[in-house]
C-alpha cells in the first residue's frame, strides 16, 4: 500500500477509494442534470490508503448471490 499525498488523482491509485457524484466527465452516468440545482453538483473521491485520515476496520464485498468476502480488516488488505 502506498502513501498519501494530498494529490487525488495520485492518491486514488494508493489503495482502496470510492467517489460519490458527478461521473459523466469521467465515463460515467451522472450528470449535472442529476442535481437539484447547480450549488449541490459535486464529485468526491474517499481514499483509504496508508498515512490516510481515514481508515477502514471491515470492508465486505457481497455478490449477487449473497455470498461475502471480507477485502480489507483493521486496516489491512487480505487479498
Amino acid at each position: 500500500m502506498s502513501t498519501v499525498w494530498g494529490n487525488v488523482l495520485e492518491d486514488e491509485k494508493a489503495g482502496f477509494h470510492w467517489a460519490y457524484g458527478r461521473s459523466e466527465h469521467l465515463g460515467g452516468t451522472i450528470g449535472p442534470e442529476h442535481f437539484k440545482s447547480p450549488a449541490h453538483i459535486v464529485h468526491e473521491d474517499i481514499v483509504y490508503a496508508k498515512d490516510s485520515p481515514i481508515q477502514v476496520a471491515s470492508l465486505l464485498l457481497i455478490s449477487a448471490d449473497g455470498e461475502a468476502r471480507e477485502i480489507i480488516r483493521d486496516g489491512a488488505y487480505l487479498v
